[in-house]
């Protein structure tokens, strides 16, 4: 995430881990505002990624992009099975211009 903030010419603002999974869109985005960062740099392997559509709505609204960084997997679903989200760490970068 460091390289991709220094590699964009950004100033890395702030770092919210959320290791319980307890972090909300919302919240993302209030920490986002606060620190008036200009995007939000989420990994794709963290759970607020499945809600990375969600965040970037909420923080265009505001003028804040939104990136995910690295491959996202495709979510296997087996027939007649509900899909099941994983929880992992959340990771996001706040990044200012």
């Amino acid at each position: 995430m460091t390289r991709y903030v220094v590699a964009e010419g950004l100033a890395l603002a702030d770092v919210l881990h959320d290791h319980g999974d307890r972090l909300t869109t919302s919240q993302v985005a209030d920490a986002a505002r606060q620190l008036g960062a200009a995007v939000v740099v989420l990994l794709s392997r963290s759970r607020l990624a499945a809600a990375s559509t969600r965040l970037a709505s909420e923080l265009e609204q505001h003028g804040i992009r939104c990136v995910l960084l690295g491959a996202v997997p495709r979510p296997t679903v087996r027939p007649g099975r509900p899909r099941r989200s994983c929880s992992r760490s959340a990771v996001a970068g706040l990044a200012s211009a």
